[in-house]
């Protein structure tokens, strides 16, 4: 794996899980502020967000307190979520937040490496089951077909289009 190898080559490599899988796994439901609604969805996302931002920043503070070389790998970056919802509601969450997409893409990410789907161009691999933390298990968080799912993977890959690293793993 990616941390094997950082940690192999003498990097301390923290992992930032994905958001929207916790609150999935602990009771939140997309559904439940879709149907309210684009205001739903903004309200849900500028929480997404939220979250994000404090599990990226309390893990480069652990970072920091190391003293060592480190790493720190995010499952999801702040920008994903513009796939999940229309241009007007992410102007909204990017408001709500008091951020602005620059700030968000290009300061607080060294580098983003997406992983394209399976569900292009693999699609007999593509399923909603997703590993968890490594330790063997899996789960579904993913509710999208296939098609929503290259849909959604095509958006996300745009909502990065402009930072200065971007690595797409085909």
């Amino acid at each position: 794996t990616l941390r094997e190898r950082l940690e192999n080559a003498g990097w301390r490599v923290f992992i930032v899980p994905e958001a929207a899988t916790l609150l999935f796994h602990n009771g939140a439901k997309f559904h439940d502020f879709a149907r309210q609604g684009e205001m739903g969805i903004v309200h849900f996302q500028a929480k997404l967000a939220q979250l994000q931002i404090s599990l990226e920043n309390t893990m480069s503070d652990m970072a920091d307190a190391t003293g060592e070389k480190s790493v720190i790998l995010c499952d999801r970056g702040l920008l994903d979520g513009k796939a999940y919802c229309s241009a007007r509601a992410w102007a909204l969450v990017l408001e709500s937040i008091g951020q602005n997409e620059s700030q968000l893409r290009d300061r607080r990410y060294t580098a983003v490496i997406h992983l394209v789907t399976a569900a292009k161009g693999a699609e007999e691999h593509y399923s909603l089951m997703q590993a968890e933390g490594g330790g063997g298990g899996a789960s579904t968080a993913r509710t999208e077909d296939l098609e929503e799912a290259r849909e959604v993977d095509t958006r996300t890959t745009e909502a990065w289009l402009g930072h200065r690293r971007v690595y797409v793993v085909d």
